[in-house]
């Protein structure tokens, strides 16, 4: 079984290489003979590039400086939508929310 080091380290290989391809401006079989580097295995890596950048768009840090039973909480979505909420249950909620959202 390979451990997460070797996952991880592979990981930021790959993706590195993806990088590179895109700021090369060649196709992906141009880019992948250049490389020697399989168009399969290439794919299989730029699905999961994309992937990881679409997840790491998506959320922003929430810091949350007071969290007492009184305070009041509002988030202004891109599309114009306001949502409020109020103490300790709008936290709870939020983080029900996004733990459904993520499938977690």
């Amino acid at each position: 079984m390979e451990s997460n080091v070797n996952k991880n380290s592979r990981q930021q290989e790959m993706f590195k290489i993806i990088e590179a391809y895109e700021q090369s401006g060649q196709t992906q079989r141009a880019f992948c003979k250049e490389r020697e580097l399989a168009i399969t295995t290439f794919l299989y890596w730029l699905r999961k590039y994309r992937k990881e950048k679409i997840k790491s768009d998506l959320f922003i840090p929430l810091n949350i400086l007071n969290r007492d039973s009184n305070s009041h909480y509002r988030i202004d979505l891109p599309n114009g939508i306001i949502i409020h909420l109020n103490g300790s249950e709008g936290l709870k909620l939020i983080s029900e929310l996004i733990s459904h959202v993520c499938g977690k």
